[in-house]
């Protein structure tokens, strides 16, 4: 499949929506547009429905008509859609959302009138979010309200009830609650309809959502305790996002809770999690074989126990969520050995703990990302004698002040917009989109960082703007890398307490340091590689046997429409997912997960995906089905040592 292409021109909406006035209220121009879109839509009047959009507007599905995630750009790529999904979903009853009063946004020199509606489907419930501006078709016309961009995305299946709120479980048996929940626990009495490979936070979130839609589920964790996926990493962890934004499904921290949570207190909010949700998970145990029987489309697997009993597994679906790296990336140097026997220490980021061992000594980070910029501040505090960051390439800096104040303006506050309603709004951007907007917000975060960001450049560290000037989302996208989020360490850097080294490789080690590339020597007695993790593929090796994953579609970067691939969606192989993610990415996806599981389990869905058209030679708009060969493979399972798959790494 092709990647993500981004447009060559701005989206129109950037010219139509400069001309909004300060003045535009924004109640009567959502009202209007939505009755005439609800009037076209339920006639399947597609050209009404077309006439109310740009040009070029994007139309972003979630599930709701698709059962995919898809984005249609241009009228006659949104026609196309209509004509083949319109009448088959049953969308009907188009109506105002209570969710998200209409208002006027404004971001940079951009603006636009934005409104949210609810619809019904042959499957379930969505929401609609419209973005409108003024368009003048003809010189001699009025300008029109058009919508540059939709976002249709489904919430809920018909006959499907939460069972939390008002329809929570209202008298427990009359029995030891602990007897029960062991059994449970144990599935002495049933086997799981899904079996989750990985406990942190989203294979926990996951198990939250299935288990609350009626559909019973298994983590198998490698670790002896929930929450050592945070609690492994160095000792100084920290989210580096904001509460309000890293808030897992129906248990929100309480407001006691710090604004940006410490790994190890994350950790134990999750082993809490388990606890309070009832969720079942089966601690030190790992997955020695796997299997999937395209007959009865089940899969089987044994997983030894802690006690050295293997216990024989059948379920229905598989979810991967152990972690989004592979194996650490280490440079292949010569010269250890000589570094080494002069009393010198190798690891990589993934291996460094807290300071302890440091105090006195050289230290080289090599990287500049999130984890090398943390380690050296980390160990330069901790009282290592000196601490050099070696940046080999540019990298972007936004702190997280001002990091907090594109999330509050989302609606991610203290008073701000429930989370689910924020979570919709954030995710409902097609990707060109979102580009052109990320842009404009980095233009006022730059100027929110302005000072540390010339500071740096004085130092000559290299910044990055990010894709086409679209910050830090597009490197976590394209590249899962290539980014700091700055919590002190580059003030550091301008006062000279952690060296900066920039350009180069490691060449080799000597028995008193490192040499360089470009013919530089930096003495050190420690040397830590920050330099990153392997492709998801390697990890998915490790945990199901290359033969597995030759079937598989490779998970993360950006499809051909801006989409991520394979994850939360068509993984190459039935009844298999990829659950991958930080914890807001995770809160939002893991509904979407288990919604698509849901529907495959009481049959409201078939499977089939209004598929993406792979090459010019294959029919347009057919639907797209998984490989059912027979899978038999023996496992280790790996648990995401690579890092906490959240947004610290």
């Amino acid at each position: 499949m092709g990647g993500y292409v981004p447009p060559q021109s701005p989206p129109s909406f950037t010219q139509h929506g400069a001309a909004l006035l300060p003045s535009t209220a924004a109640a009567p121009v959502c009202t209007a547009w939505l009755a005439a879109f609800s009037t076209a839509s339920a006639a399947h009047d597609i050209p009404a429905i077309i006439a109310l959009l740009l040009p070029d507007a994007h139309w972003k599905d979630m599930l709701s008509l698709t059962w995919d995630f898809r984005v249609f750009t241009g009228h006659a790529a949104v026609a196309q859609f209509l004509q083949d999904r319109l009448a088959l979903s049953g969308m009907r009853e188009v109506r105002a959302s209570k969710a998200l009063e209409p208002s006027v946004v404004r971001v940079g020199g951009l603006s636009w009138v934005q409104g949210s509606a609810e619809f019904d489907t042959r499957w379930g419930t969505a929401s609609l979010v419209f973005r409108l501006v003024p368009y003048l078709p003809s010189q001699d016309g009025e300008p029109e309200w058009r919508a540059f961009a939709l976002f249709s995305n489904l919430d809920s299946l018909h006959g499907v009830t939460e069972r939390v709120g008002a329809h929570r479980t209202e008298h427990p048996p009359r029995a030891s609650w602990n007897a029960l929940r062991a059994r449970e626990r144990e599935f002495v009495d049933s086997m799981p309809t899904v079996l989750i490979i990985g406990g942190g936070h989203n294979g926990l979130m996951t198990a939250a959502r299935l288990q609350y839609m009626g559909v019973s589920c298994l983590i198998v964790e490698k670790e002896d305790r929930v929450g050592n996926q945070w609690r492994g990493r160095y000792s100084s962890l920290c989210t580096h996002d904001p509460v309000w934004f890293t808030q897992l499904p129906y248990l929100p921290y309480p407001a006691t809770w710090p604004s940006y949570t410490p790994g190890d207190k994350l950790g134990d909010w999750l082993e809490a999690y388990v606890s309070h949700l009832d969720l079942n998970v089966w601690l030190s145990s790992s997955l020695q074989h796997i299997s999937f029987s395209p007959d009865t489309k089940t899969w089987t697997a044994a997983v030894l126990r802690p006690t050295g009993k293997v216990r024989q597994l059948t379920c229905r679906h598989v979810v991967y969520a152990g972690g989004w790296n592979g194996v650490p990336l280490v440079p292949e140097v010569g010269g250890k050995e000589d570094f080494v026997q002069a009393g010198g220490r190798v690891m990589h980021s993934s291996e460094y703990r807290n300071s302890e061992g440091f105090e006195g000594k050289r230290v080289v980070v090599i990287g500049s990302g999130v984890s090398a910029h943390d380690i050296a501040q980390d160990v330069i505090t901790g009282g290592a004698a000196s601490v050099t960051l070696h940046q080999r390439s540019s990298t972007l800096v936004v702190s997280t002040i001002a990091l907090r104040q594109l999330l509050t303006r989302g609606g991610f506050r203290e008073d701000g917009l429930p989370v689910d309603v924020a979570d919709m709004l954030l995710h409902s951007f097609p990707m060109d989109i979102q580009k052109v907007t990320m842009a404009e917000n980095m233009g006022l975060l730059r100027e929110v960082d302005k000072d540390t960001l010339e500071g740096l450049e004085r130092r000559g560290f290299m910044l990055n703007p990010g894709p086409e000037g679209a910050g830090y989302l597009f490197l976590v996208l394209t590249r899962r890398g290539g980014y700091y989020f700055d919590v002190g360490a580059s003030q550091m850097i301008i006062d000279g307490q952690i060296g900066l080294k920039t350009g180069g490789e490691v060449s080799h080690l000597t028995s008193t340091g490192i040499a360089f590339s470009d013919g530089t020597a930096l003495p050190a007695d420690i040397v830590v590689f920050a330099t990153g993790f392997g492709a998801i593929r390697e990890n998915l090796k490790q945990t199901f046997g290359e033969a597995f994953t030759e079937g598989l579609k490779d998970p993360w970067y950006l499809d051909k429409e801006g989409e991520l691939r394979a994850v939360w969606r068509d993984s190459g192989r039935e009844n298999f997912w990829y659950m991958i993610g930080n914890l807001s990415y995770a809160r939002f996806y893991s509904r979407r997960v288990a919604l698509q599981i849901k529907a495959l389990e009481t049959g409201v869905w078939d499977g089939a995906r209004y598929s993406i058209r792979e090459d010019p030679g294959e029919e347009p708009h057919g639907l797209e089905s998984a490989p059912a060969d027979e899978v038999a493979v023996t496992v280790e399972l790996s648990n995401g040592h690579a890092g906490p798959n959240g947004s610290a790494k």
